[in-house]
Formats: structure tokens, sequence, C-alpha cells
């Protein structure tokens, strides 16, 4: 038996640190597919296609590297570290969000310098993808039509952009000089089927809940963690609650720096997450772990529990009604 006090009140405010809120920033226009019937979503046609596991075991990692303030860490020491993981032969790699910032919080003028640069930095790690034939995730800021995206480029091995992803859910910073995106893409890969969520939004488990229901086996997470709470209660959850690989690469200079990781399709056999991964807090750290996709492709926890065939969809419908819950105590 367990016995506490329970306050009712503290649950009113929704709001959290930085001028974030937990429902008010939800984006509830973003998340139709997960009313979508099982049979008319991708995940119900991958989980069914033959695999050979052999053929489809890859080495990716987090790259916990980015632009110092100190200038002790620069672009180029960030690019030589993904070269010498890659001669190693890791695969992929995903990079901190804002790795060519040395400031973890960006304003309109820093998101305006880094779009000045994003051709500069796809050109030069497509060209190192090339040469090393390894993939890499390179978060930065993309201007379009006068426009600026908090936009991720998935960057093949043959040196080209595979995929790009907007940020959906924004941050208090990115709210001055962002547009926000508006859906999840997913597309097959050498590397099975990736999807990719930045910084924000993995707050919400829309949001990989959407790339998994839009048959995502690896999620690809840059961030700027808030807490170490969200290495535990965020990252493990959103693998295992949708039988997807996440890679979480985080900033060291962010709140909680640090600690970027792994987490598995089928969780790990400890609880403890710091035990299972520990919690590496040095900057250059590469965090690697060996990828079987057959283990992302069949989405059972256990025998007759399929994490998305078992769904009720039909029941969803408070997930994209467009008003959530109030903050009661900023009425």
């Amino acid at each position: 038996m367990a016995i506490g006090d329970i306050d009712p009140a503290l649950a009113d405010n929704k709001a959290t640190s930085l001028g974030a809120d937990k429902f008010a920033d939800r984006r509830p226009d973003t998340y139709k597919v997960l009313t979508a019937a099982y049979t008319d979503t991708k995940v119900a046609e991958i989980s069914n296609r033959p695999i050979v596991p052999g053929k489809m075991t890859f080495n990716m990692a987090a790259i916990q590297s980015h632009v110092s303030e100190s200038q002790l860490t620069t672009l180029d020491c960030v690019m030589e570290q993904v070269g010498h993981a890659a001669r190693f032969g890791v695969q992929l790699m995903v990079l901190p969000e804002y790795f060519a910032s040395p400031n973890w919080r960006i304003d309109p003028t820093e998101a305006t310098r880094l779009a000045s640069i994003n051709a500069k930095l796809l050109k030069t790690f497509g060209e190192l993808c090339k040469s090393e034939e390894c993939a890499v995730l390179m978060p930065n800021v993309q201007e379009e039509d006068g426009k600026l995206f908090s936009t991720s480029f998935l960057i093949g091995p043959d040196g080209n952009v595979l995929m790009s992803y907007r940020k959906v859910h924004l941050f208090a910073d990115e709210r001055a000089w962002a547009t926000a995106g508006s859906d999840y893409p997913v597309i097959e890969t050498p590397y099975g089927r990736i999807g990719i969520m930045m910084g924000y939004d993995g707050m919400f488990p829309e949001s990989a809940r959407c790339l998994g229901t839009n048959g995502a086996e690896v999620i690809l997470w840059p961030s700027r963690l808030q807490d170490r709470k969200e290495r535990t209660l965020l990252a493990v959850p959103r693998a295992v609650d949708n039988r997807c690989a996440v890679i979480l690469a985080n900033r060291v200079d962010a709140p909680f720096g640090g600690g970027s990781m792994v987490a598995l399709p089928a969780q790990f056999p400890v609880w403890d997450v710091d035990v299972a991964v520990p919690c590496y807090p040095d900057m250059h750290k590469v965090v690697v772990e060996v990828i079987e996709i057959a283990n992302a492709r069949q989405k059972h926890m256990m025998a007759n529990v399929h994490m998305f065939a078992n769904r009720q969809p039909a029941t969803y419908g408070a997930l994209v009604e467009p008003h959530g819950v109030k903050n009661i105590t900023a009425e």
C-alpha cells in the first residue's frame, strides 16, 4: 500500500520553465494521423513487411559536440569528430540542436546568421558524408521565402539530403523568429525508415506517436534538454511505446547538458537508465549503439499486444481538438 498527500491544485498550472506550457504549446492540428484506423496507417504495412535482420543492422550514434563560446570547439572540430566516428564504422550520426551555434538559446540575430551559413554547412557535410560513406543529421536554421524555419537535414552517403524536417513545436526563444512546421515525415533510407523530432518536440508524446504511426523505425532527436529527468522519462518511453530506436543528441551547454543516448525499441535490461546508458557530461562524446531494424519492424510489446494494432483511434478525438486543457492559474 502506498499512501501520500495529494494536492490537486498543483496540477492546475501546466507551465514549465522559460515560458513553456505542456498543453498550450500542443499542436493538435498536426496530430490527425493518430485518429486514423490502424489499417489505414503506414505502420500497418511496415510491420508486416519481411526483413533480413543481418542486412539491416547498423552502427548509429549521438555526437555530443557543438561549437563552443570559448572556441575550444570550432566547426572544424565538430566535423573532425564526425569523420573520426565514421572511420570507426559509425554509419549514421545525429548532431545536437543548433550545433553550429555557441549559444543554446537562439535569438533572431543568431537565427539569421545560422540561416546564412546553411548552404555552406550542407555542402561541407555533404562532401564529408560522401567521402566517409556515412549519414549525418544536421540541425540548423533554414530560410525560405523570407521565413526562418528550425530545420534538420539528413544527409546521406551520396552527399545529398535524404530528408528534411521543420520543427513543429517551437520553444519560447524560437517563437520570436521561427515559423513552425506542420507534419512528421518518415522516409525509407539505406538505414531503415527514419523520422525526426527536434528539441521541444520530444516533450509531446504525440510527436513520436505520429512518427511511429507513419512507420518510423528510428527516430532522430537533436535536443537542448532542460532537465535531467527528460532523459529517462521522455527518451525511453518514446522508444518503447513506439517500438523505435531513439537517438538523442544533446548539447553540453543546455540547462541539463550532456547525457546523449540511444534508447532501444525493447527498453533496457535494467530500469535505471543512468546505469544502462551512463550520463556523459563531456564535449566530444560519441554514444554509439548497434541498431537492429528487425527489432523495430515488429511492434509487439509481448504476445498479442501490438503497440499500434491494439490502439483505439476512435476514442482519440480529444487529441486533435483545437482547445485543450487551460492553465487554470493563469485565469
